[in-house]
């Protein structure tokens, strides 16, 4: 074998990694799936638009009304006393 083509042959069994053609196909897609997520992830996130600041802020302001409702509502049960012989 001629010193040139065992070179060739040197250099690509030094690019080829170990393992079984499966293990080698699931490699390169696991490493296409990180070019991929890293790719959206790079990507500009689209910016808000006033009318979701809006949605947000009402939905902020609609929570916290509920959470006073919710603490009104526990208030007034634990002033109340039980009721007594009701099914009697």
């Amino acid at each position: 074998m001629p010193p040139e083509e065992r070179a060739g042959l040197e250099d690509r069994r030094q690019a080829i990694k170990p393992g079984s053609a499966a293990e080698r196909a699931r490699r390169r897609r696991n490493l296409d799936a990180r070019r991929w997520l890293e790719q959206i992830r790079a990507e500009r996130r689209p910016t808000t638009t006033p009318e979701q600041v809006e949605r947000a802020a009402l939905r902020a302001k609609a929570v916290a009304h509920l959470a006073r409702l919710d603490a009104e509502l526990a208030a007034a049960v634990d002033d109340v006393p039980p009721a007594g012989d009701f099914f009697d």
